[in-house]
């Protein structure tokens, strides 16, 4: 269900945009171009997925789906935000619809994270330092570290920002395990100094250390 909703928001969001004039490659397209430009921290990260599901599967399968949840809340802003800031009728109604469904791959992906987290407190430190120590929003494998920052800056400017992740924050720390989770807005205050001086946020809120 998950592929084929996302499949089709790609191709709902691709005719929006032709319609607008805008050109847009083919998805086989853009799909090749991805899988060509994928750097090395893409290639390696999967490997180092490959590693740890085979040799700790259940703890994979529990990061896999805290992971899921983490990344879906995160789409599910930018969509919901889209909506409410765009001019174009039809735009946010297509965003609104795409977010009802997101919420819904978020609401799958939160419920098996808190079954597979459960009474594991070993696997709980796993996941929370896989997350504190790589966390970056979606994408993050075939852009740049300053493209990926920029491109949620855009959707979240200033201190939206922190507020956004902040939001997503205290959704994952009702998962068991997760209370005080800060790994998104540490993300956020670490690529401040990428982004263009127009998104910057004004202010960055105080982390433990």
């Amino acid at each position: 269900m998950w592929n084929y909703e996302e499949y089709f928001h790609s191709y709902a969001i691709t005719h929006a945009l032709e319609r607008c004039g805008v050109n847009v490659e083919s998805a086989s397209l853009r799909a090749s171009k991805v899988r060509a430009g994928a750097r090395f921290k893409a290639k390696f990260e999967d490997f180092g997925q490959g590693m740890i599901a085979k040799f700790a599967p259940k703890p994979f399968i529990a990061l896999w789906m805290f992971w899921g949840s983490l990344q879906e809340c995160l789409t599910t802003q930018a969509y919901e935000e889209l909506a409410m800031n765009t001019k174009n009728p039809v735009l946010a109604e297509l965003c609104k619809r795409i977010a009802k469904q997101e919420r819904r791959h978020f609401a799958y992906y939160f419920g098996q994270a808190k079954k597979k987290l459960e009474g594991q407190p070993k696997t709980q430190q796993f996941v929370r330092l896989i997350a504190n120590q790589f966390y970056a929003p979606v994408g993050g494998g075939v852009k740049t570290d300053a493209e990926g920052a920029q491109l949620v800056a855009k959707l979240f400017p200033k201190d939206r920002i922190f507020e956004v992740m902040s939001y997503i924050e205290k959704k994952m720390a009702l998962l068991p395990g997760m209370e005080g989770l800060d790994c998104a807005t540490r993300w956020a205050a670490k690529v401040q100094p990428m982004l263009p001086p127009e998104t910057r946020a004004d202010s960055i809120p105080s982390l433990a250390a």
